[in-house]
């Protein structure tokens, strides 16, 4: 490329959050590689992404220290948390059971075992209003 077609292209703007890792890192990584020669791209590729991948874990870690120390969440469930998640595995369970019994029952009684379908629906029906019962 010549120099005045140099000149016309288009910079990207610098990111707005930046890697967190010292440009002198970035210069030294890219001397190396010139130093080394070719046959040295990966360990050369290989340290400073160690290096970038430290410095992005820094800042993910100062980033919930300071959500935890303002009063956020550090990621621990609550009882309600684990409550409601309880009730949904309940209700989704008691209704994975219930449909294929229910199937299993009809076609085997031949459409007689209507009451037992019932039954099965009530005991169903009274767990999951004990379970939310005790919740209160």
């Amino acid at each position: 490329m010549r120099q005045d077609e140099l000149a016309q292209t288009s910079v990207p703007a610098a990111p707005t959050r930046p890697l967190g890792v010292d440009g002198d890192v970035l210069l030294g990584a890219i001397a190396a590689r010139r130093e080394l020669g070719p046959e040295s791209d990966a360990a050369v590729v290989a340290a400073f992404l160690d290096h970038a991948g430290r410095a992005i874990d820094a800042r993910v870690d100062q980033r919930v220290a300071d959500h935890v120390a303002a009063g956020g969440q550090s990621g621990t469930r609550t009882e309600a948390d684990r409550w409601r998640s309880s009730a949904v595995k309940l209700a989704l369970g008691s209704f994975a059971l219930a449909f294929p019994i229910t199937g299993v029952v009809l076609s085997e009684t031949q459409g007689s075992g209507t009451l037992l379908v019932v039954l099965i629906w009530v005991a169903i029906i009274a767990i999951n209003l004990s379970f939310h019962r005790n919740r209160r």
